[in-house]
């Protein structure tokens, strides 16, 4: 608790998504009542995740996928009218106290000039296991200098180089995380080889990237290409 009163601050919604339609209901409806917006974006989708987003009620904008996260996402935060933005992905939700509580958190944060708000993030098997527990940024101000950079595993930075005021709420607020069961691992695991080597040519002094491709390799159990790029 701060002790200051709660103003009146509106979220976003955002998202970007391709053929969700088996979880994007799940997240959408966690979040509407509330956000203020619901702003999808479609990267490609060829079943009903445009019918779908439509009908709960969020406004669906299209971009053509370039192989580069932080293009379509930052495209999608060009979309987002309001103070605050919460993006998730399709296959990760709050839960509904999760939800009140991030809406009452930035209507405390918002006067006291803080930009950006850690969570925690649960990764959960298929069946509701716990894979793995980390933190992410994925609430943040809807400010011009803060946007997504990196063509994979993309991540919020500052235009101007400026620290990001954070306030950590991990133990009070989590995503949870379904995409990297066995089912959404294997549909993603061609398309992340193919963008982190992307990335490794443009930059190939990028040691995070390289701790990604040595995953990638252990993920097919191909040890020796592992460790070399670990």
């Amino acid at each position: 608790e701060t002790g200051r009163e709660e103003i009146i601050v509106k979220i976003n919604l955002v998202m970007i998504v391709k053929n969700e339609e088996r979880s994007l209901k799940r997240c959408l409806s966690a979040a509407k009542p509330l956000v203020d917006e619901m702003i999808v974006v479609d990267t490609g989708s060829t079943d009903r995740t445009v019918e779908l987003a439509e009908k709960m009620g969020a406004r669906v904008y299209h971009f053509e996928w370039i192989d580069d996260f932080a293009a379509a996402k930052n495209f999608a935060i060009e979309k987002a009218r309001y103070e605050w933005i919460a993006f998730l992905d399709a296959d990760e939700y709050f839960t509904k106290e999760g939800a009140e509580f991030l809406l009452h958190a930035v209507r405390q944060l918002h006067p006291l000039g803080k930009e950006s708000i850690m969570t925690a993030w649960v990764n959960l098997e298929d069946d509701g296991t716990v894979i793995s527990v980390g933190t992410q940024r994925r609430i943040f101000r809807n400010l011009p200098t803060l946007r997504y950079e990196g063509r994979i595993h993309e991540a919020i930075i500052t235009l101007d180089e400026h620290p990001i005021p954070t306030v950590d709420m991990t133990e009070e607020l989590t995503i949870y995380h379904t995409g990297y069961g066995d089912t959404g691992e294997t549909k993603k695991e061609g398309r992340n080889r193919r963008l982190i080597e992307r990335e490794l040519e443009e930059r190939p002094d990028d040691f995070a990237m390289w701790g990604y491709m040595g995953q990638e390799y252990m993920k097919t159990r191909e040890w020796d290409k592992a460790e070399e790029a670990l």
